[in-house]
């Protein structure tokens, strides 16, 4: 292995953190700093800080992005979505034994209306059904076709969760929300969980957030 020579003393060239060429629609909320570029926001989206979204990224209607989270190009998330702290999308599967320079192999991942992805997560180029929740920390390798909550690396659809469901067992629920929802958007410097889950019972927020009958 080659010694680097340190007698060189070169200046790096810096790029400093831009809010370029970004669409927005009404009541849009950016906590900077955040590097996006080419992008879409629609009506009241939430970004934290360090956030980077590149361009051709697209985040649909009162979406929350919590901070230290990645979108990448070619990543559509849809309406009335919950992006947890440093969620991580991936485009580049690395297919050739390294990373691509060119956008034509790169993937499209696209998240349905209602989905909440829990912190540290990472979601490969995939299509993700709406009323998903994702736990903190899984990583999604494969589409994701039915309503549910899904954990793992692989994420898979949770038996216990489906079992709680079918006895009304909230108690198993409420232990995997908690774990999902972390950490919760940020309104205005505040730190409140959604209103449904101040309300009622974690288990009981998740279904009266996407609309669930008892059965997933």
């Amino acid at each position: 292995m080659c010694k680097p020579d340190r007698t060189l003393n070169e200046e790096p060239r810096f790029v400093d953190i831009a809010f370029k060429d970004v669409t927005c629609g009404k009541g849009v909320l950016v906590v900077r700093p955040t590097n996006a570029y080419g992008c879409h926001l629609g009506d009241e989206v939430f970004v934290g800080p360090f956030c980077e979204i590149q361009a051709g990224a697209e985040v649909g209607a009162r979406t929350k992005v919590q901070s230290h989270s990645f979108i990448c190009n070619k990543v559509t998330i849809g309406e009335d979505c919950f992006i947890g702290h440093g969620v991580t999308f991936v485009n580049d599967l690395f297919k050739t034994g390294s990373f691509s320079r060119s956008d034509a192999d790169w993937k499209t991942t696209v998240i349905g209306n209602n989905v909440c992805i829990g912190s540290g997560c990472c979601i490969l180029p995939v299509k993700i059904c709406s009323n998903v929740v994702i736990g903190a920390g899984s990583v999604v390798t494969k589409d994701i076709t039915e309503p549910g909550v899904y954990l793992g690396n692989p994420a898979r659809k949770n038996l216990k969760s489906q079992i709680a469901l079918g006895k009304g067992d909230e108690t198993i629920l409420d232990d995997i929300c908690l774990k999902t929802f972390c950490h919760q958007p940020l309104e205005c410097g505040s730190q409140k969980p959604p209103v449904a889950l101040q309300q009622q019972s974690c288990f009981s927020g998740l279904l009266k957030i996407f609309g669930m009958t008892a059965i997933l």
